[in-house]
């Protein structure tokens, strides 16, 4: 599988580790180097006018040049000239000329690189890359602290690969969508998590042919469904879920394609 070839650019240390960390466990980019400031990354990107698929920049430095300052000569070495902000509604009011051909907010997780290239239409080459997921680890066990009960929390979650063969529901709960495997005695276990809405997440891997959705909140693996029709689908240890009128369509497109 091809990867393209990423630069980042910002001052913060932590937010080029965080932005590397993504794209790498994206498993879509080869990342060729990161720095501190425009004027570091250019004078890289002018030694043999090296032209690479992405550089993704931040807009304001602390010193030197700012991003949307040197985003003109930047653009000239790169295919896609991404930035990345945590004040993007404030660049837009003040610089709505100067648009990059896309943008991703702070702090970068997966599921945003994802959805970047879904919106880049760079999809169709990763086939490989879309057989499997990392999504956040399940939460940890609640743990009492001064007779309260307390969530150990950490910004960044450790990842964990899980395959889509393995996935038997994907449901949307609150802001994360649950991903659901076979657990013990016909139970159904939380393997992880993804930061995505479930549209998105469907639109993602519609292609493969792997989920069907009965409803708005989820998503059903046609691997483990023992009975499907356009009111409901019976799955995994008969489990029921209803299909709901705006759904039925998209059922009943999948039963034809497939003849089930």
């Amino acid at each position: 599988m091809n990867l393209y070839t990423a630069l980042i650019i910002d001052d913060e240390k932590n937010v080029r580790l965080d932005v590397a960390d993504a794209l790498d466990i994206s498993e879509l980019f080869t990342i060729v180097d990161a720095y501190g400031s425009v004027e570091t990354a250019l004078e890289y990107l002018r030694t043999d006018d090296k032209v690479l698929d992405f550089i993704f920049c931040d807009i304001q430095f602390g010193k030197g040049m700012s991003g949307i300052e040197g985003a003109e000569e930047l653009r000239q070495h790169c295919r896609f000239f991404i930035f990345f902000t945590d004040h993007f509604d404030d660049y837009l009011r003040e610089n709505a000329l100067l648009k990059p051909d896309d943008y991703l907010s702070k702090p970068v997780q997966l599921e945003d690189v994802q959805q970047l290239m879904a919106r880049l239409g760079l999809r169709q080459s990763l086939e490989q890359a879309e057989r499997r997921i990392y999504a956040l680890q399940p939460p940890q066990e609640e743990v009492e602290i001064s007779g309260r009960p307390r969530k150990t929390s950490r910004r960044i979650r450790a990842r964990v690969p899980i395959l889509l063969k393995d996935v038997i529901k994907v449901e949307r709960e609150e802001k994360y969508l649950h991903l659901y495997g076979a657990g013990p005695q016909g139970t159904l276990v939380l393997l992880g998590q993804l930061r995505m809405a479930l549209r998105d997440f469907y639109e993602q891997f519609k292609k493969l042919d792997v989920f069907i959705p009965p409803n708005s909140s989820v998503l059903i693996n046609v691997a483990y469904a023992t009975k499907m029709s356009i009111h409901a689908i019976v799955y995994y240890h008969d489990r029921k879920v209803l299909v709901t009128d705006g759904y039925r369509r998209k059922v009943r497109a999948y039963l034809e394609r497939n003849r089930v």
